[in-house]
């Protein structure tokens, strides 16, 4: 499609193409074997759903049923084509290549008449629609493609009255047809004097293109119309050379009248190449000499020629197919020259991008985000990704980019690898992390290979957007620090194991104390008994009372020597882990 638009242009002056929005069904048919009580299930399934519909159902020797059921999915797909610029009809005052300029448009084509019916109009109004060349003449630029690609240019008999061709139209217009005032654009399709169709639109379908547009004016030069009238006279100066080569080669010959039949007269009256000449008497005119004149032709061609190339830009020296050139030229002169004959062909591509493709595919995504409203998959940077075209933005937000094409191949490639060189230097310099990162690196790497002319960049360098994240680094041991974290914790340890001590300590001293209190206060109740009972037990209280305290004193240091020797064995397996 892309080549015949882009021929379509650069030989008829405009080229068109056109996108349009077509519904296909997609029938997927399964045949199950069912009890009675699944098929009726099954058809109660079946009349809930409109996409599901009973094909067939048949039941065996052994009662079971064997029911076909067919699912239609009807799914909106944007398809476009180039559109033959014969089939185009456009305004005359049309002022401007965009067709989205025009007041009235439309693309004349035939269309069989079983095609019709398949796009859902209704059959006996379509087999009452004259066929092409019926009422009227065919048109002379049918004849004229007919004869040029080698048909006969007769008119066909369709025997098979289903394929017989019908005369479309598909018209955009813009008409005020809800008569407020205010005209709207219209899409309207008719065959003969029947209306088919007649719709408010949301775009002109149509695209076109001009290599070599004209200020105000819709068509404009082809690439060959500023050559024509050089090819024309080199033409000219071609035939003439060939003539006199012919006649010098072959000159012609006398031959009397009388010898000559009056029905062949005609034809000995031609100067042709080895011609006769009629004459009255052999020898009574001069001898028929042809100088020859082609050499001095030769030059003039060589101008022509010249000039061909410099309104063309297209020269066999800077295609670098002269030897001559390429032997005395240097690299740098000969692709300086190159790249400067080539700016007439790029202005032309940037014509065809910025005026064809940028409204094709702007087209193309208006048309997806209104009618593409289910979830599909596509490959995006040899990744399927699922895309729902209905949840994008409106066409405002995005930006069709288009090539400036002021850089060659190996420019671009160069200038890649002149970012990759710098990147290594600051790398080297200790700049990685701070000035170049790892995504820096893989666009520069992207970049080389999208310039050397391959696509995916994924086939040679990783992208680090897309590596797993990394497991947390572990710290490096340090043998001080490890020392110096064991002394804190054997410090700790003795710390906590002294306060465990201290409080146990306190504990046994509060008790030891409580005891001595009870003893005490029993010691003086005694007393005072003893006291009562008379002198005679005062020896025996003293004696008694003596063996009890110190045998409390006795416990109590026991004990106190106990801790003691606990607390200093802890101490010392503390600074033998410590040392260990």
């Amino acid at each position: 499609n892309i080549y015949n638009w882009l021929k379509d242009g650069a030989l008829q002056r405009v080229g068109y193409a056109r996108v349009w929005v077509e519904e296909e069904e997609d029938v997927t048919e399964q045949t199950l074997t069912l009890t009675p009580d699944q098929r009726l299930m099954l058809r109660q399934e079946v009349d809930a759903q409109e996409d599901l519909e009973v094909i067939e159902d048949k039941e065996d020797d052994e009662g079971f049923h064997k029911v076909t059921v067919a699912k239609t999915e009807t799914r909106k797909s944007v398809r476009w084509g180039s559109v033959p610029p014969e089939e185009i009809r456009v305004v005359r005052d049309a002022s401007s290549v965009d067709m989205d300029d025009m007041a009235f448009c439309a693309q004349v084509r035939n269309i069989s008449q079983s095609e019709l019916i398949q796009m859902g109009y209704d059959r006996k109004l379509v087999e009452t629609l004259p066929a092409y060349g019926e009422d009227d003449e065919k048109d002379v630029v049918d004849y004229a493609r007919a004869t040029h690609s080698g048909e006969d240019g007769e008119e066909m008999a369709f025997v098979e009255q289903s394929m017989r061709p019908i005369q479309v139209s598909d018209c955009f217009l813009s008409t005020d047809f809800d008569d407020d005032g205010i005209a709207e654009l219209r899409f309207v399709r008719y065959a003969g004097n029947k209306i088919l169709e007649n719709k408010e639109a949301d775009m002109n379908e149509f695209i076109a293109w001009c290599p070599m547009p004209m200020p105000h004016q819709h068509v404009g030069l082809s690439l060959a119309d500023p050559v024509m009238d050089l090819q024309l006279q080199n033409s000219t100066l071609m035939r003439q050379v060939f003539d006199n080569l012919f006649l010098t080669n072959s000159p012609m010959r006398e031959v009397e009248i009388k010898n000559i039949p009056p029905q062949y007269m005609d034809l000995h009256t031609k100067s042709v190449p080895g011609g006769m000449l009629p004459t009255t008497k052999i020898g009574s005119i001069a001898p028929v000499t042809v100088p020859f004149t082609a050499a001095a032709s030769v030059p003039i061609m060589e101008v022509l020629d010249k000039q061909k190339e410099r309104r063309t830009g297209v020269s066999q020296s800077m295609q670098g197919l002269d030897p001559n050139v390429l032997a005395r030229s240097t690299e740098g002169a000969f692709m300086g020259a190159m790249e400067r004959n080539n700016a007439r062909i790029e202005l032309v591509a940037r014509l065809f991008a910025e005026n064809g493709l940028k409204k094709l595919f702007g087209k193309i995504h208006a048309l997806l985000i209104k009618h593409q409203d289910k979830e599909m998959t596509v490959n995006i940077s040899g990744q399927f990704l699922p895309v729902n075209p209905s949840e994008w933005r409106r066409r405002t937000d995005m930006t069709v980019l288009i090539g400036t094409g002021n850089a060659t191949t190996m420019q671009k490639a160069a200038t890649a690898k002149s970012v990759m060189d710098v990147q290594e230097r600051m790398i080297q310099g200790g700049g990685f992390g701070k000035l170049v990162t790892a995504e820096n690196i893989y666009n520069a790497a992207s970049d080389f290979v999208s310039a050397i002319g391959k696509r995916a960049a994924d086939r040679y360098f990783q992208d680090p957007a897309k590596l797993p994240p990394e497991p947390p680094k572990q710290e490096e041991k340090n043998p001080l620090a490890e020392a110096e974290m064991v002394k804190a914790q054997a410090k700790m340890q003795s710390d906590q194991l002294k306060a465990e001590v201290d409080m146990k300590m306190e504990a046994m001293k509060q008790q030891h104390q409580a005891e001595m209190a009870r003893m005490e206060a029993q010691y003086k109740a005694e007393i005072e008994s003893v006291r009562q009972r008379g002198d005679s037990v005062d020896a025996e209280r003293d004696r008694v009372s003596k063996t009890e305290i110190e045998a409390a004193k006795i416990a109590f240091d026991r004990d106190q020597a106990m801790l003691d020797q606990a607390n200093k064995e802890r101490e010392l397996q503390l600074e033998a882990d410590r040392l260990a």
